[in-house]
């Protein structure tokens, strides 16, 4: 599910929760090319992205313009 607020995309992503030394739990993408596939995706719709974060089992992409954030959501399909 794709949930957008302001220049941010909140979307769950292919993630496992791996505890570090402290018992923290922290987020490692189960796929190594999803990031590249998010990437390949916006700069094939000419969408320029600020950044992005792994926030438990999502990930939020940034955009550089609200607009963008939302061609994006609109156009991502998670079987691509």
């Amino acid at each position: 599910m794709v949930k957008i607020k302001d220049n941010v995309v909140r979307m769950e992503a292919p993630v496992i929760l791996v505890p570090d030394e402290k018992d923290r739990e922290i987020p490692v993408l189960m796929n190594r090319h999803y990031i590249t596939w998010i990437m390949a995706h916006a700069k094939k719709k000419r969408l320029s992205i600020q950044g992005y974060q792994l926030k438990g089992k999502n990930i939020e992409i940034t955009f550089k313009n609200p607009k963008h954030a939302s061609v994006f959501a609109l156009t991502w399909r998670e079987d691509e």
